[in-house]
Protein backbone atom coordinates (compact mmCIF):
# COMPACT_ATOMS: atom_id res chain seq x y z
CA UNK A 1 0.00 0.00 0.00
CA UNK A 2 1.18 3.48 -0.75
CA UNK A 3 1.02 6.31 1.78
CA UNK A 4 -2.30 7.72 0.50
CA UNK A 5 -3.98 4.30 0.82
CA UNK A 6 -2.64 3.90 4.34
CA UNK A 7 -3.92 7.35 5.31
CA UNK A 8 -7.38 6.57 3.90
CA UNK A 9 -7.49 3.27 5.75
CA UNK A 10 -6.39 4.99 8.96
CA UNK A 11 -9.10 7.65 8.57
CA UNK A 12 -11.70 4.91 8.02
CA UNK A 13 -10.57 3.10 11.20
CA UNK A 14 -10.78 6.33 13.22
CA UNK A 15 -14.36 6.83 11.97
CA UNK A 16 -15.17 3.22 12.89
CA UNK A 17 -13.87 3.70 16.45
CA UNK A 18 -16.07 6.78 16.83
CA UNK A 19 -19.10 4.83 15.56
CA UNK A 20 -18.41 2.07 18.10
CA UNK A 21 -18.19 4.61 20.93
CA UNK A 22 -21.42 6.32 19.87
CA UNK A 23 -23.34 3.02 19.67
CA UNK A 24 -21.98 1.94 23.04
CA UNK A 25 -23.23 5.17 24.64
CA UNK A 26 -26.62 4.79 22.96
CA UNK A 27 -26.92 1.19 24.17
CA UNK A 28 -25.92 2.22 27.69
CA UNK A 29 -28.58 4.93 27.82
CA UNK A 30 -31.23 2.46 26.56
CA UNK A 31 -30.10 -0.05 29.21
CA UNK A 32 -30.38 2.55 31.98
CA UNK A 33 -33.90 3.52 30.81
CA UNK A 34 -34.97 -0.15 30.71
CA UNK A 35 -33.56 -1.09 34.10
CA UNK A 36 -34.61 2.12 35.86
CA UNK A 37 -38.18 1.66 34.60
CA UNK A 38 -38.31 -1.78 36.24
CA UNK A 39 -37.01 -0.38 39.54
CA UNK A 40 -39.44 2.58 39.49
CA UNK A 41 -42.37 0.25 38.76
CA UNK A 42 -41.51 -2.02 41.69
CA UNK A 43 -40.91 1.01 43.93
CA UNK A 44 -44.37 2.41 43.10
CA UNK A 45 -45.98 -0.90 44.05
CA UNK A 46 -44.15 -1.00 47.37
CA UNK A 47 -44.47 2.68 48.29
CA UNK A 48 -47.95 3.46 46.95
CA UNK A 49 -49.54 0.01 46.89
CA UNK A 50 -50.32 0.32 43.18
CA UNK A 51 -48.42 0.08 39.92
CA UNK A 52 -47.20 3.08 37.93
CA UNK A 53 -49.78 4.62 35.59
CA UNK A 54 -47.34 4.29 32.68
CA UNK A 55 -45.81 0.83 32.29
CA UNK A 56 -42.69 0.68 30.12
CA UNK A 57 -43.18 -2.17 27.66
CA UNK A 58 -40.11 -1.84 25.46
CA UNK A 59 -37.01 0.30 24.96
CA UNK A 60 -35.21 0.20 21.61
CA UNK A 61 -32.60 2.14 19.66
CA UNK A 62 -33.54 3.51 16.27
CA UNK A 63 -31.29 5.08 13.65
CA UNK A 64 -27.62 5.92 13.49
CA UNK A 65 -25.49 8.72 14.92
CA UNK A 66 -26.19 11.62 14.96
CA UNK A 67 -29.92 10.96 14.39
CA UNK A 68 -30.21 8.10 16.88
CA UNK A 69 -33.39 7.99 18.97
CA UNK A 70 -34.34 5.97 22.01
CA UNK A 71 -37.86 4.62 21.45
CA UNK A 72 -39.85 3.96 24.61
CA UNK A 73 -43.11 2.04 24.28
CA UNK A 74 -45.37 2.63 27.28
CA UNK A 75 -48.79 1.40 28.25
CA UNK A 76 -50.90 4.16 29.78
CA UNK A 77 -53.18 2.40 32.25
CA UNK A 78 -55.35 5.48 32.71
CA UNK A 79 -56.23 5.58 29.00
CA UNK A 80 -55.88 1.83 28.37
CA UNK A 81 -53.61 2.35 25.36
CA UNK A 82 -50.01 1.90 24.29
CA UNK A 83 -47.88 4.78 23.02
CA UNK A 84 -44.43 4.81 21.43
CA UNK A 85 -42.36 7.90 22.09
CA UNK A 86 -38.93 8.76 20.70
CA UNK A 87 -36.16 10.87 22.16
CA UNK A 88 -33.00 11.96 20.32
CA UNK A 89 -29.80 10.76 21.98
CA UNK A 90 -27.53 13.45 20.55
CA UNK A 91 -29.80 16.44 21.13
CA UNK A 92 -28.39 19.82 22.21
CA UNK A 93 -30.88 19.72 25.07
CA UNK A 94 -28.60 17.21 26.82
CA UNK A 95 -25.79 19.76 27.08
CA UNK A 96 -24.74 21.76 30.13
CA UNK A 97 -24.25 25.54 29.81
CA UNK A 98 -20.49 24.96 29.42
CA UNK A 99 -21.11 22.67 26.41
CA UNK A 100 -20.31 19.40 28.19
CA UNK A 101 -22.76 16.53 27.81
CA UNK A 102 -25.08 15.43 30.61
CA UNK A 103 -24.34 12.10 32.25
CA UNK A 104 -25.91 9.06 30.63
CA UNK A 105 -27.86 8.48 33.84
CA UNK A 106 -29.37 11.98 33.73
CA UNK A 107 -30.24 11.70 30.01
CA UNK A 108 -31.91 8.32 30.60
CA UNK A 109 -33.79 9.62 33.63
CA UNK A 110 -35.17 12.58 31.70
CA UNK A 111 -36.22 10.37 28.79
CA UNK A 112 -38.02 8.05 31.17
CA UNK A 113 -39.75 10.90 33.01
CA UNK A 114 -40.95 12.42 29.72
CA UNK A 115 -42.21 9.02 28.52
CA UNK A 116 -44.25 8.79 31.71
CA UNK A 117 -45.78 12.23 31.16
CA UNK A 118 -43.54 14.04 33.63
Amino acid sequence: MDRDELEREHAHLVERYAAIEHRAEEEHIAYIVRETAAVWERHAEIKHGRPETHLVLEVTIEGEYPQTRIRIRVFDRSQDKALTLGYPVWDEGWLNPDGSRWSQRKIAGDMLMMARGG
